[in-house]
């Protein structure tokens, strides 16, 4: 190896030992119980994601992750996420420098895109990220020691809104749905009467989503692993199922429109006080 490469690879290895307290995870600690007790939105990229919802949101500025190319939309609406979050290299495949040049001010990112990958966004933060098998995934009480991996960029985000406090999660755009898609044991599934697999057209990357067939179980034990976690009291979190129809049925439904009248209820009522 290179002297330069290989003092370059030591200098990771000992952060990546040591990654809270390295200057990465230091960054991090910043968002520790910045939100305690509040309510969020996280949002998937599925077909039932409306834009007037996304507006909604802006309007009643509750925090909001989303992820991946949600940028594609961002002509469409005033919406933005407070914390956007991406995980798998193969999203930004053409479309680097969209992904460079997002002006959000809080996106995180594993550090494995720009020590490995060689892929760097301006001031992105960045998040260690680890495996741990199991019959559930684990969950990372501490996000700037390390983020457990799993096959959807949302875990990576439940784990990110619990270390910031949240305390109630209220999930959209998760329809868990795609025309073509990969079951427990990899045999290909075909849905003909899914029209289409993200919130728009412009989402799709038509050199790539077609190689890159989801597996809905592996997807779906993510969300099953988070369930485990609040059911066995591990975490103390609420998380909601408030996707305007879709096949994610893990979490207690919630009604979107009932969602929003009731969190405008209570800033009504807050501004009053």
């Amino acid at each position: 190896m290179h002297p330069i490469k290989s003092i370059v690879a030591q200098n990771q290895n000992r952060m990546n030992k040591n990654y809270d307290n390295c200057i990465y995870g230091q960054k991090l600690k910043q968002f520790k119980d910045t939100h305690k007790g509040e309510t969020c939105f996280i949002i998937g990229n599925g077909p039932s994601l409306k834009i007037d919802d996304l507006t909604k949101i802006h309007k009643l500025g509750i925090p909001s992750f989303a992820f991946n190319r949600i940028f594609c939309i961002f002509d469409e609406t005033l919406w933005r996420p407070t914390y956007y979050v991406s995980q798998d290299i193969n999203v930004t495949y053409g479309m680097e420098e969209q992904f460079k040049n997002l002006d959000l001010k809080h996106k995180f990112l594993p550090i494995r895109w720009k020590w490995y990958e060689n892929f760097t966004i301006p001031n992105a933060l960045y998040y260690k990220t680890i495996i741990l098998e199991g019959d559930v995934f684990g969950f990372s009480k501490d996000f700037a020691k390390e983020v457990v991996d799993a096959p959807t960029v949302a875990y990576t985000a439940f784990q990110l809104a619990y270390y910031m406090g949240f305390k109630r999660f209220y999930l959209i755009g998760f329809d868990q749905n795609y025309k073509i898609s990969k079951d427990k044991d990899g045999n290909i599934i075909f849905n003909d009467k899914l029209e289409k697999d993200y919130v728009s057209e412009k989402y799709r990357n038509e050199e790539t989503d077609d190689l890159i067939i989801p597996n809905l179980y592996e997807m779906n034990k993510a969300f099953i692993s988070l369930d485990h976690h609040i059911k066995s009291g591990y975490i103390d979190v609420e998380a909601y199922n408030a996707t305007r129809g879709g096949m994610l049925e893990v979490f207690e439904r919630k009604d979107l429109d009932e969602v929003f009248k009731t969190i405008k209820n209570a800033l009504h009522k807050n501004t009053k006080r």
